[in-house]
């Protein structure tokens, strides 16, 4: 494997879908009976392609009833880390008797842990969408997109958008990993809740790859051709100082852009590639 690429540690996909129901017998009005299924699926070996979806639902016909699936695409290599998933949930108690419930979830997550040995250029991209026929109680769907660094403590959040109800969200980021451990995580989670009536469909869905870009010399390669310094790293990062780009937050206080980063930076270019 080449130096800089991901270096696969981990592999934590998966995708779940519960249904629990709980009615109240209409006969005595005391009995309680207990309907629900499960159902999830993960990639056969770590790291091989995942192609998969899961379902379930319990019922009691013909009106108490709810549903959950989840489904995924992904692929995890040295130098592409990709996922496309989605869960879908709904249901409804046409007749229910106090304290009855209907309760389903599905969740589709891509959580892949990988180190990489050199300064590592990268562009992290996707999409997401939450969707609910209803903006009412009873309806839950969420979406995320997060790189974290793992130092052995708390993780620390790179980039970390994270969307619910009803929303989308875009994220096209070109980030700078510093050698070390790191945990890509995407997630698509629904889910309804009923103790009367319906719960209508609500979907959750994220489609993203962190892609390897290149490795980088120093801090200041920060273009092709990497390995080597010249105008076209000048002009890649006075785009991302201007657009506040994770690779131009070169210096203290991190997270603010001013000149101590122009200094860093120029300070690298100077001193080249070994």
């Amino acid at each position: 494997m080449a130096c800089g690429q991901f270096v696969n540690v981990s592999d934590e996909r998966t995708i779940s879908v519960t249904v629990d129901m709980e009615l109240t017998d209409p006969d005595d009005g005391k009995t309680v009976n207990f309907f629900g299924d499960f159902d999830s699926a993960s990639p056969a070996a770590p790291f091989m392609p995942f192609t998969d979806i899961a379902f379930a639902r319990a019922e009691d016909p013909p009106i108490n009833w709810g549903q959950a699936s989840g489904g995924q695409l992904s692929t995890a290599s040295a130098t592409l880390l990709k996922g496309e998933g989605q869960t879908a949930s709904e249901g409804a108690l046409g007749f229910a008797i106090p304290p009855s419930f209907m309760n389903t979830s599905g969740i589709s997550l891509y959580l892949v842990r990988f180190d990489v040995s050199e300064h590592t250029l990268v562009q992290l991209s996707g999409s997401m969408e939450t969707v609910s026929e209803s903006q009412g109680a009873g309806t839950f769907g969420a979406a995320r997109i997060r790189l974290s660094l793992d130092d052995g403590g708390p993780l620390q959040p790179i980039v970390s958008v994270t969307i619910q109800s009803v929303m989308t969200a875009q994220v096209d980021q070109t980030l700078r990993l510093a050698p070390g451990s790191y945990v890509l995580e995407y997630l698509a989670q629904s889910g309804v809740f009923s103790a009367s009536g319906a719960a209508p469909l609500t979907t959750a869905s994220f489609d993203a790859e962190l892609a390897f870009a290149g490795t980088m010399c120093n801090e200041a390669d920060l273009s092709a051709p990497f390995g080597s310094l010249d105008f076209s790293d000048v002009v890649a990062f006075l785009v991302a100082f201007g657009a506040a780009g994770q690779t131009a937050d070169l210096a203290e206080p991190f997270g603010v852009f001013d000149f101590s980063d122009v200094v860093v930076f120029l300070d690298r270019f100077a001193s080249g590639c070994p």
